[in-house]
């Protein structure tokens, strides 16, 4: 057999039985049909490979890893849930010692990276070690936090990995409108948290700073003391100077028409005492109201104002902000809203009126004959954390952090009474 180079394909010349060539033939048309069938299978499978989702490495893009929450089979919880905190929490520190007054102890401190930051910023440390010391602490972590507060979280610092069951918890027990997070850049942050723990109503756990709940036991023969023979009218006491929510000029104006005492940073008169309870404790024996004006009018957004500083030390709080807020958290008829008055010299006048009769102003304490306040630690609720964390173990979700969390919920610029 010989081959013959012809114009547009080769010609077959066979000296050999013919059964014999026949063989030849059909095994190079089953070469011919089993190369094509090859090609076609790879090129569909290239296809395929193109359109989905790249398989996932061993360490994880934050970004890529949307796909992998979403998708991928979470392992059984751990029996002891490892707790990283990424960013900074306003130079307070933590250790297991956190966890274990809570009635979901089985949670763990793996490590504060802020205690970890001078020695991540030091230059005993290269870039690689640094980074290489980062993953150490991501690959081990069962969940890592991130508080709103921190300039990490700010700046959109994002751990370089994470891996496929790894909680990633957004907290705060501030407001949005808050002036810090004008700046925030959430949008880099979009669908990267599992959960939320701030104190807003929707998140996965809310973060409070009081509550009240009936009495259980109602002693009968129960009087309330003698409030109204304190002299001082209203007070006020704050370290934040400048807000969203314009207390400062409210204040102002309301000073036109009574007296307000001020303390502390924002005030003229300095805090009695060595701490922050001294200085309330100064004021709930002096005064009859004080001034529970928050920094930003934001949904529940009910601080340490209302409960510690002033219920708790049987004040009555003027307050200021959404009406229907107050009215879901507060005790019935324990505060004075200034929704209630047309003008602020109409509050001023209801004040004084309240001030000097003392049936009115008792009117604001008949709450105690049937409810009790409570106030909570929220500035780091770390209880709450672990137990959303157990609660939710299961539960595959990520949240729209840049429109769930956004300022435009808060009032704008309040500029009530100031015109």
């Amino acid at each position: 057999m010989y081959v013959e180079k012809q114009k547009f394909f080769y010609r077959i010349y066979c000296f050999i039985p013919r059964s014999v060539c026949f063989r030849i033939r059909q095994k190079k048309l089953h070469l011919l049909f089993g190369g094509l069938l090859l090609l076609l299978i790879y090129y569909q499978f290239n296809n395929q490979i193109w359109q989905r989702p790249p398989a996932q490495p061993r360490i994880f893009s934050p970004y890529r890893m949307i796909y992998q929450v979403r998708k991928s089979e979470i392992p059984p919880k751990p029996d002891v849930i490892k707790v990283l905190a990424w960013s900074p929490l306003a130079n307070r520190h933590f250790s297991d010692d956190t966890f274990r007054s809570c009635s979901q102890p089985n949670c763990k401190f793996l490590a504060d990276r802020s205690v970890l930051m001078p020695l991540l910023k030091s230059k005993a440390l290269s870039p690689i070690e640094r980074y290489k010391l980062d993953l150490k602490l991501l690959q081990k972590a069962d969940v890592v936090l991130f508080h709103a507060l921190s300039d990490e979280f700010r700046r959109a610092v994002i751990p370089p990995m994470r891996t496929p069951w790894q909680k990633w918890v957004f907290t705060t027990a501030e407001a949005p409108r808050r002036d810090f997070f004008q700046h925030a850049d959430y949008a880099k942050w979009r669908h990267l948290m599992n959960l939320t723990v701030t104190i807003k109503a929707d998140a996965d756990k809310q973060l409070i700073y009081g509550y009240y709940s009936e009495t259980l036991e109602i002693d009968p023969g129960y009087t309330l003391p003698d409030y109204f023979k304190r002299t001082g009218l209203v007070a006020w006491a704050a370290s934040h100077c400048k807000t969203e929510s314009y207390r400062e000029q409210f204040i102002e104006k309301l000073q036109n028409f009574i007296p307000v005492d001020t303390y502390g940073r924002c005030g003229k008169h300095p805090c009695p005492g060595n701490d922050v309870e001294d200085c309330f404790y100064y004021i709930g024996s002096r005064y009859k109201f004080y001034l529970a004006l928050e920094n930003s009018d934001c949904p529940d957004y009910i601080t340490e104002k209302s409960w510690r500083n002033s219920l708790t030390h049987n004040l009555v709080p003027i307050v200021r902000g959404k009406l229907n807020n107050y009215r879901k958290y507060l005790p019935p008829g324990s505060y004075i809203h200034t929704d209630n008055f047309e003008s602020i010299e109409q509050l001023a006048r209801h004040l004084l009126n309240v001030s000097q009769n003392r049936t009115l102003y008792e009117s604001y304490f008949t709450w105690k004959f049937k409810y009790e306040v409570h106030n909570r630690d929220t500035f780091m609720d770390l209880c709450s954390i672990c137990e959303v964390v157990h609660d939710t173990w299961d539960i595959k979700q990520s949240w729209d952090l840049d429109n769930w969390w956004s300022p435009d919920q808060c009032l704008h610029n309040q500029t009530d009474y100031l015109a």
